[in-house]
Formats: structure tokens, C-alpha cells, sequence
């Protein structure tokens, strides 16, 4: 149930025109268009290099990543920011737009943090089914308070036992604003294997003697004195 703090990162952009037509160049030659605004900022159109841009992301695994921004031109020195919102091409995939938000660091601010799971290997093999139900819980803290991660670990969790919020364990500075009675991760019982129905039996043989059954036609017998019985031809009847 630890956290980790989160690394301090760093990234340079440039400032660029705007529009449309703008936009779709700078992706072309491996930008991605940004806004810088937030705390004492009244909106900065920028630029950053798409593959550094993408490093950040990754390394963060998350929304809430504290960055030092670097805006060539200003000489000034870093600037304290978050990646407010990132938008992502909806086929490739790839970063197209991010939006950063500058923060004070005596001003406390409300965010998102995953939670990673560990020991789900171990869980299952005990023969339960590991459930995550919370992968991220929002915090209230200062920026360079920002948890990086939670990480729960499962591997001894029994089946039917779930961790809450409330169990996480929060580093000093930070508080949970998510319910602590909401559940995190379970492990619940595998599901039982249906077992097929067995085919219905084939009705039994009506015995003999038996009246038909209903919508069935009688089958009369011929009587022992029947001629047909006896083997013998009918009588043939002369002309009249």
C-alpha cells in the first residue's frame, strides 16, 4: 500500500503561431502544439518536441506530472508546471496536442494518482481472481508533494479480501479526497465451470396392452378365426 514520490522532469518548448494550418505543420516536422496557462499566466501558445514530450509521458505513467518547463527565449528561470490534458490521435495514437498548467508551490492542489498493483501472480495462483477496481485515487497536496504512484500489493490478499482507499498508505503532506470505504482491488472466488445438462432418455416402450397414445392410431390385430391369419386365400365369388 506505499507510495512513491514523483522524479522531477524537465522539458523545453518554443513559442509558435497559431492556427490550424500552423498546427498541422509543426506536427508534420515532429512538434506537438501546446498551451502554457494557469497560476499568474494569462495563455502561451508553445511547441515541444514530440518524442521528449512522449518520454515525459511515459515515464510518469500518469496525468498528474510535475514538469520544469524551459521556455527558449525567456532567460528567466523554469517554470513549475502540470500536464493539465493530453490528446492523442485516435488511430495512431500519438501525442497531438497537451495543454500545461503552471502551479504554485505554496498553493495545494487536487489530483489524480495511479495505483499499480503487485502480486497478482501469486493471488491467482492460490486460486483466486484478482478484481482491480480503482486504478487511480485523487489527493490533495502540494506540487512537490504529488505521490507518483500507489502500489498495492495483492499477493496476500485471500479470496473474498479487497483493499479500500482507506488503507493506502499516504506520505506525510498528503491527504485522500477519494471515500475511504471504496474498494481499490478484491479477489474474488474463480467462477464454477457450468456442467452440461445430460440428454433427455428416450421414452419408454408403451407396454403391451397398453391404450395408444393420445393422437396416435390404434393398430388393430387380427382376430385368431381371420382367414388371413390361417394363411387361407378368400373365397373367390362367381359371377351372379
Amino acid at each position: 500500500m506505499r507510495s512513491g514520490s514523483m522524479p522531477e522532469r524537465e522539458i523545453v518548448a518554443e513559442v509558435r503561431g497559431t492556427g490550424k494550418s500552423e498546427a498541422r505543420r509543426l506536427r508534420r516536422e515532429g512538434y506537438v502544439p501546446a498551451v502554457l496557462y494557469g497560476h499568474g499566466v494569462p495563455g502561451v501558445a508553445l511547441k515541444v518536441d514530440q518524442k521528449e514530450l512522449a518520454r515525459v509521458v511515459q515515464s510518469a505513467g500518469g496525468r498528474s506530472v510535475l514538469v520544469r518547463l524551459q521556455v527558449k527565449g525567456e532567460g528567466g528561470p523554469s517554470r513549475t508546471v502540470m500536464l493539465k490534458e493530453l490528446q492523442r490521435h485516435p488511430i495512431r495514437g500519438s501525442l497531438v496536442h497537451c495543454d500545461f498548467y503552471q502551479v504554485s508551490l505554496t498553493e495545494r492542489v487536487h489530483v489524480p494518482v495511479p495505483v499499480v498493483l503487485v502480486g497478482e501472480e501469486e493471488a491467482k495462483k492460490a486460486g483466486g481472481m484478482v478484481q482491480h477496481q480503482m486504478r487511480e485515487v485523487m489527493v490533495e497536496c502540494l506540487p512537490t508533494d504529488i505521490p507518483e504512484r500507489f502500489t498495492v500489493d495483492v499477493s496476500a490478499l485471500g479470496v473474498g479480501h479487497h483493499v479500500s482507499v482507506s488503507q493506502l498508505e499516504v506520505p506525510p503532506g498528503v491527504r485522500l479526497l477519494s471515500p475511504g470505504d471504496e474498494v481499490v482491488v478484491t479477489v474474488l472466488a474463480p467462477k464454477a465451470e457450468e456442467v452440461p445438462e445430460a440428454p433427455a432418455r428416450e421414452e419408454a416402450a408403451a407396454p403391451a396392452g397398453a391404450p395408444p397414445a393420445e393422437g396416435e392410431a390404434a393398430v388393430q390385430k387380427p382376430e385368431k378365426g381371420d382367414k388371413a391369419e390361417r394363411g387361407e386365400r378368400p373365397e373367390k365369388k362367381g359371377r351372379e
